[in-house]
């Protein structure tokens, strides 16, 4: 499992996700990774995730103004185009 972060590591958003991955780790009995894509004010990690396959595998953690604003400032999706 992966739960991909828009934010460098070290960030407030990263420290969520890793306390995140733990958990899953212990509840699911399953690893989760925490990968950290920045760049393009969040763009390239929500078009990573949204062009992921749809297995339920790769998650996103961001933040809310981020995911509100980018769609509309950028041609990125978060809904993925084969749904």
């Amino acid at each position: 499992m992966k739960i991909v972060v828009p934010f460098a590591a070290g960030g407030n958003t990263d420290s969520i996700a890793r306390l995140l991955a733990e958990r899953f780790t212990q509840a699911l009995g399953q690893p989760f990774v925490v990968e950290n894509r920045i760049g393009a004010g969040c763009g390239l990690a929500i078009d990573f995730v949204s062009k992921s396959t749809s297995d339920g595998y790769t998650l996103l953690v961001g933040a809310r103004a981020n995911l509100a604003i980018l769609p509309v400032i950028n041609k990125i999706s978060l809904i993925p185009s084969r749904i």
